[in-house]
């Protein structure tokens, strides 16, 4: 929960969250062993605090088991289902937790449900529960015409899912570009309809928060000062639950096509080597958004960038660690 931005809080506890598959090269998106190397290689960084994990992600999560097994003793992590209800709605453009469409709505709660009954079986073996937060998305893209319908099927999503015992996870609705910006890749609801739904749900059993990432605000409007002033009404409603860290370019890069939703990572010296000098996250744009945030308390703080898929694994760990050295210099400067 956001706090009083007259305080000034202490240095978080825990480092960042670090969505590293999407840095993975060939190798590793293809191999469980390689994969499994490369995550362990990021935990072990000082930055990481835990993972976001691509639950449900056919493409992304090889061996469920052994990447439970893997995360299970090594901080908190953040399960994210932004991949696999993608993966869904590319089966079938109704699919999705704001789908007006009941049956396609219903297999989207299903899938949430398997994350749900995961964490639950986590929490039960270890002891504790090692899973932060899960990130929900307002899948599927539905047209203008349609927004009312989504809006109400995404609440009776939300509500319902709510009601389930998380074990102490929290619920973040995360944006994505909405389907009225400037040039939509996702396409899914507005700021503000997702805002009203978590504040429906303030007296809900599970906390629901709202997730603000940056590459995916500058998406929804080509504007660089879109995920600062998305921030602070986020935060002024009292519903800042998390901010990432991941870029985007107006030009083609070697990890996608420019305005694309393919994080790309801030400007450093390692992501410069790799192509990826275009990024629009500058580290001025980088701490003044981290800044933003801090003020506001949310729940974690984390980054997810891409690599080459050529790019050698060492190559791929140095530039998460040299992204993940800049916004914990931002989040030290925030705190004095």
């Amino acid at each position: 929960m956001s706090n009083d931005a007259t305080t000034s809080p202490e240095p978080y506890a825990s480092p960042l969250v670090i969505g590293a598959y999407a840095a993975f090269n060939t190798t590793a998106k293809n191999d469980w062993p390689s994969a499994a190397r490369y995550l362990r290689r990021v935990i072990a960084l000082d930055e990481c605090g835990g993972l976001e994990v691509p639950w449900g992600a056919h493409g992304l999560v090889h061996d469920p088991d052994e990447l439970l097994a893997l995360i299970g003793h090594s901080g908190e992590h953040v399960f994210t289902l932004v991949t696999a209800l993608m993966e869904g709605a590319a089966a079938n453009p109704a699919f999705g937790l704001a789908s007006p469409d009941k049956p396609q709505r219903r297999k989207a709660i299903e899938l949430v449900r398997t994350t749900h009954d995961t964490i639950t079986r986590l929490a039960d073996s270890l002891g504790h529960n090692p899973v932060r937060a899960v990130e929900l998305q307002s899948t599927p893209r539905v047209g203008a015409e349609r927004s009312a319908q989504a809006e109400a099927a995404y609440l009776a999503s939300v509500t319902e899912i709510a009601e389930w015992d998380w074990h102490g996870t929290s619920l973040v609705l995360e944006h994505c570009d909405n389907a009225r910006g400037v040039s939509p890749v996702k396409g899914l609801l507005s700021l503000d309809a997702e805002s009203e739904i978590a504040l429906a749900l303030a007296d809900a059993p599970s906390h629901v928060g709202i997730g603000i990432n940056w590459g995916r605000s500058v998406i929804e409007t080509h504007d660089t000062a879109t995920p600062v002033a998305h921030i602070r009404a986020t935060a002024e409603r009292g519903l800042l639950t998390s901010f990432m860290v991941s870029g985007v370019s107006d030009r083609d890069t070697p990890v996608g096509a420019a305005w694309n939703d393919t994080h790309v990572p801030p400007v450093t010296e390692a992501s410069t080597a790799l192509g990826l000098g275009s990024s629009l996250l500058t580290p001025e744009l980088l701490n003044a958004a981290v800044s933003s945030a801090h003020i506001a308390r949310p729940d974690f703080i984390g980054m997810k960038i891409s690599a080459p898929r050529d790019a050698s694994e060492d190559a791929g760990v140095a530039l998460i660690e040299q992204s993940a050295k800049l916004v914990m210099h931002a989040l030290e400067a925030a705190t004095q």
